[in-house]
């Protein structure tokens, strides 16, 4: 594992400092959006992180024309809610957040959120839609990060995975509460070894979750 774990605290503000500024925009954005228009934003959000590619994202209720059957994108959200209520004090510092309850949870939101994109039927395409139109760990991941608010992160796009997996696919619930839990090991033996909490050895006030994602996610272009 690489990762944070052997770093000080300015060789983690330097990885901060580094970090894409157009996706700080985006989530200090998705931060100040109200509960109602959360949906809304999601698609936004997650479409200009090409959360889903390979596959189109699901459209909101609201949006005509209907292009494809239910659940739609709102749909998802609000089955996501009693999850994200459960996961409201998780902390992706400490080991003790894994409960019961909270992995149960886990489970929910990764099937429910795998139906965030869909299977578009085009008779022209050549290739197959991967995963027969579900999304894969990099949507998901990417989507409970924002609903949570950062508090289950980082999102497991393919550098995140190089860095704490060295490339080990991510193909079940499963697989990925066992990510969070590595990454969690990270995070905490970061912590120990500076005697810091992540949010003062980087005068960030966010949850760990993106705090580790941003040391970890795509750098300035």
């Amino acid at each position: 594992m690489a990762g944070i774990a052997t770093n000080t605290s300015l060789e983690l503000r330097k990885r901060i400092s580094e970090f894409n500024p157009a996706y700080v925009q985006h989530w200090d954005d998705w931060l100040k959006t109200p509960n109602n228009q959360r949906p809304l934003a999601l698609k936004s959000t997650l479409g200009r992180w090409q959360a889903c590619r390979g596959n189109p994202l699901r459209q909101l209720s609201t949006t005509a024309p209907i292009t494809h059957p239910s659940p739609y994108l709102d749909d998802l959200y609000n089955q996501a809610l009693p999850q994200l209520k459960i996961l409201s004090k998780f902390d992706m510092s400490t080991t003790a957040s894994f409960t019961p309850l909270t992995i149960k949870a886990l489970h929910e939101l990764w099937k429910i959120f795998e139906n965030l994109s869909y299977q578009r039927n085009n008779p022209n395409r050549k290739k197959k839609a991967p995963r027969q139109g579900l999304a894969g760990i990099v949507g998901i991941s990417k989507a409970v990060m924002l609903a949570t608010d950062g508090r289950v992160g980082p999102a497991f796009d393919s550098k995140v995975r190089d860095e704490l997996l060295f490339g080990k696919k991510i193909e079940s619930s499963s697989d990925w509460i066992d990510a969070l839990r590595i990454a969690c090991a990270d995070i905490s033996q970061f912590e120990k070894k500076n005697n810091v909490t992540l949010q003062s050895a980087t005068g960030i006030n966010l949850h760990a979750g993106r705090i580790h994602d941003m040391a970890l996610g795509p750098k300035k272009v």
